[in-house]
């Protein structure tokens, strides 16, 4: 049997870990076929897919952000005892390790940002020993360590403008999806809203808060409108200003404050960036002007009383119970950071700590209440060491993009993807940085995300053969 193995090994040559691995896939597809009728797809698809990942890694990447953000385990039950983002990680994972072991096709790096993500795990880490809640600070440690690990592999396989192009394009259309079918909901069926009036999330996790969608929808929007000038066909232009209307009424249908403050914010964004690239402005000006009274005329028209009442609630937070329970916890935040300033409470700890120790005596409602702003989040759940590492990687991330402003590539339609990925970057982070204001953020992937992009960016940076000039003598333009 032996012999006969070593043969099959020989004759197959660098192929052969491939076709096993398939051959493995296809019979824990098979062994699927007889737990439940729904899996007769899934052991189908496991070996397409398999095969399609192991020849090309970067379709695992688009199979990953797939997983990631659509949640197909919370669209059918059924398919949660499968684990399938866990098994799209290990599918990566084996696909990386062919390239690297048998290939000899790439090679480790690591950036500036990359180095922060590590940091970012260490914070967590040594939050443990203080932590309020030592298995919660665990859980949040491990989800971290798998997002870092992924995007460690990710960065290594979205290095060329066609796979950046791709995979910015995949997140742009998942989120049309997903927005489309929350106005949908919100408008088809009134009875899933929630309290405020407002849609909630859809699927789960990350996004199954409507304040959480909003501020994801506000990383990705950036993207869609840029990518916009980018557009060689009309069909693929419709569909990307579908795209920008269709997430900016998911965001207005979730009620979310938060959001929309980060709406605006990082539209203000892209617009500073434009302006300052294009030096037009008087026409920047004018614009802004039409702009604002179009979006005035728009709300003053269209928008329901619920939507205007909840946006204006905000000059009235004095009598908000939504506000005042914010200001709670941002007092219990300041307070957690003053009794442990270095390592915090414990990763994923502040709503056991505020509920033991740091509830006011004058609080309301809640025993047990969340940051509700990623920056009092930050602050006491991981004290100077999230500080450093969770702000930093937003910080590093920012002065990456700024560095490389001055960077012109050979190919035309390579430089206007490039200066375009690097606005959107800067934008995704304003509204990251202004919904997080008001959402417990922290271990979300969308810092991570943006590394993969900003990694990308960097390397075409290099590839451009130009010496990148040094950051304290830029002080010109964004």
């Amino acid at each position: 049997m032996m012999a006969l193995f070593e043969l099959f090994w020989r004759r197959l040559g660098k192929f052969a870990p491939f076709v096993l691995i398939v051959i493995g896939c296809g019979l824990i597809g098979l062994v699927l076929l007889k737990v439940d009728p729904l899996f007769i797809i899934a052991g189908l698809l496991a070996v397409f897919v398999a095969g399609a990942v192991l020849s090309k890694p970067f379709y695992g990447v688009l199979l990953y952000l797939f997983l990631l953000y659509v949640r197909p385990g919370d669209l059918l039950p059924q398919l949660e005892p499968l684990r399938l983002t866990l098994l799209g990680v290990a599918l990566l994972t084996a696909a990386f390790l062919l390239q690297v072991l048998v290939y000899r096709v790439v090679k480790p790096i690591v950036t500036t940002p990359m180095i922060f993500m590590g940091l970012v795990l260490l914070a967590i880490l040594v939050s443990m020993p203080g932590s309020f809640y030592k298995s919660l600070t665990m859980t949040r440690f491990t989800d971290t360590l798998r997002v870092v690990f992924m995007t460690y592999l990710i960065v290594h396989m979205v290095e060329s403008a066609t796979r950046l192009r791709a995979f910015m394009t995949t997140l742009i259309l998942i989120f049309i999806v997903l927005s489309t079918a929350l106005v949908i909901r919100f408008f088809a069926m009134p009875d899933t809203r929630v309290d405020n009036g407002g849609s909630g999330g859809i699927i789960g996790g990350f996004l199954g808060d409507g304040n959480d969608f909003a501020l994801a929808q506000n990383v990705i929007l950036p993207w869609t409108i840029m990518f916009i000038s980018l557009a060689r066909s009309r069909i693929w232009r419709m569909i990307l200003l579908y795209g920008v209307l269709v997430g900016i009424v998911a965001v207005a249908v979730t009620y979310s404050r938060g959001g929309l403050l980060g709406m605006i914010a990082l539209i203000l964004a892209l617009y500073v960036v434009w302006v300052l690239r294009s030096r037009n402005y008087v026409l920047g000006v004018s614009l802004a002007i039409v702009a604002v009274f179009l979006v005035i005329i728009g709300v003053l028209a269209f928008a329901p009383d619920e939507f205007v009442d909840r946006i204006t609630s905000i000059k009235d937070y004095d009598e908000d119970e939504s506000a005042l329970g914010r200001l709670d916890a941002w007092g219990a935040g300041v307070r957690m950071f003053a009794d442990h300033p270095f390592f915090g409470v414990g990763a994923g700890a502040f709503s056991v700590a505020y509920g033991i120790q740091y509830k006011p005596p004058t609080a309301i409602a809640a025993n047990w209440r969340e940051a509700h702003s990623v920056y009092f989040q930050v602050l006491g759940e991981m004290g100077m060491a999230g500080i450093f590492t969770v702000f930093g990687l937003a910080v590093v991330l920012f002065l990456s993009m700024r560095r490389l402003r001055f960077i012109h590539l050979d190919e035309r339609r390579d430089d206007e993807l490039f200066h375009a990925s690097r606005a959107a970057v800067i934008g995704s982070l304003v509204g990251w940085a202004v919904s997080g204001a008001f959402l417990s953020v922290a271990y979300y992937p969308h810092l991570y995300v943006l590394v993969m992009v900003t990694t990308c960016l960097e390397r075409m940076a290099r590839y451009s053969r130009l010496e990148l000039p040094i950051l304290e003598e830029e002080v010109e333009e964004i």
